[in-house]
């Protein structure tokens, strides 16, 4: 059997069996036709994903971002979060040496770090107070939830696309539970006067 091989641009050999001119085939050193075309294919499969190229985060982030950019619509808000959370910590890695371990720590520390401030890019990253309330607690939970599903979204979209074998490693980790509940504040007495000020007359005696 001889076949090119993607990956590396070369030919490739391999001996498959012999044919079943003279004895029976048996499905493994005598083949017929038809084995021989089974058995071909798949070793022409195993052998390419043998040497092909591993797939590192940032490949993998290339690629989900060149469909995301025709797919979907918060293409800016999803880059921004890729580097700002993703590539620091992952972009240099093979996907198939991802620990469920140290994606499940990187979970929990986002949901401890602080909120991060919208900062001119010729300044270093500005940062808010750590919450120290349950809501505010809650909220760096869902954040950090939201951040993982841009991840896992990408490593599914390199899964999906058969550019990985196995899904296994980011299939375990599950989101923080019940954080995603809306956060209830009412007004403070200026806020309600500032209001009032700010709608029209005819409206302002119901308001």
């Amino acid at each position: 059997m001889r076949f090119f091989n993607e990956p590396t641009k070369h030919y490739v050999k391999r001996t498959l069996g012999k044919a079943d001119d003279n004895n029976d085939s048996n499905g493994a050193d005598i083949l017929n036709f038809k084995q021989v075309q089974v058995k071909a294919v798949a070793i022409a499969h195993d052998l390419n994903k043998a040497v092909a190229k591993p797939l590192t985060v940032y490949d993998a982030v290339q690629h989900y971002l060149a469909w995301y950019k025709e797919h979907r619509k918060a293409y800016v808000e999803t880059n921004l979060t890729i580097n700002a959370h993703i590539l620091p910590n992952f972009g240099h890695r093979l996907i198939s040496d991802l620990k469920t371990q140290e994606i499940k720590k990187w979970h929990n520390t986002l949901a401890t770090q602080p909120p991060r401030k919208r900062t001119a890019r010729a300044l270093e990253q500005q940062y808010r107070a750590i919450p120290d309330d349950p809501a505010g607690k809650r909220s760096r939970k869902a954040t950090a939830n939201r951040i993982l599903t841009v991840l896992k979204a990408i490593l599914n979209k390199a899964f999906y696309d058969e550019l990985v074998d196995d899904n296994i490693v980011w299939r375990r980790i599950k989101p923080f539970e019940n954080v995603e509940q809306a956060k209830i504040r009412f007004l403070t007495e200026t806020e309600c006067k500032r209001l009032i000020n700010a709608t029209r007359s005819d409206f302002r005696e119901l308001v």
